[in-house]
């Protein structure tokens, strides 16, 4: 891949009260990594967390329409959400469901970018797979 890319990763699961400061740091986050050339964005197409990373890149691409918006989808099953619909690109990686196919979606999304932007709250899981990988990969890790 010849542009510079940024990954995210987080928790499904988001208190409420959370969100503010958490869309407030992604969208400062985004910033920084725009002004250092990043125009590639990926995320896996979850719920919370990645949603919120997808609002802040549809919004910024207002501004600056050289971004792009990926998503990394696990399997395929159909979609209405609107950052799928807002997506420049989409990646299904498996025609269904597998066990590891979320596995499998996260080490594509490390494998494509050169940064991680991690809402992490916990050592396990899949998000603490996914920036461990990040680590071992090389990345530069973000967190929120």
């Amino acid at each position: 891949m010849d542009k510079i890319a940024c990954c995210f990763t987080g928790h499904r699961v988001l208190l409420q009260e959370d969100v503010p400061g958490v869309r407030e740091n992604l969208t400062q986050a985004v910033e920084h990594l725009i002004a250092n050339g990043v125009s590639v964005f990926i995320t896996g197409g979850a719920k919370v967390f990645d949603a919120l990373a997808a609002e802040v890149i549809v919004s910024r691409k207002r501004r600056c329409p050289q971004l792009s918006l990926w998503l990394a989808l696990p399997y395929s099953k159909k979609s209405d959400d609107q950052y799928t619909i807002q997506a420049d690109r989409v990646e299904i990686l498996s025609p269904r469901y597998y066990r590891g196919c979320m596995h499998a979606r996260n080490r594509f999304m490390v494998e494509h970018a050169a940064y991680c932007v991690c809402y992490l709250r916990k050592e396990s899981g899949g998000t603490a797979y996914t920036v461990n990988y990040a680590k071992q990969r090389g990345l530069n890790i973000i967190y929120i």
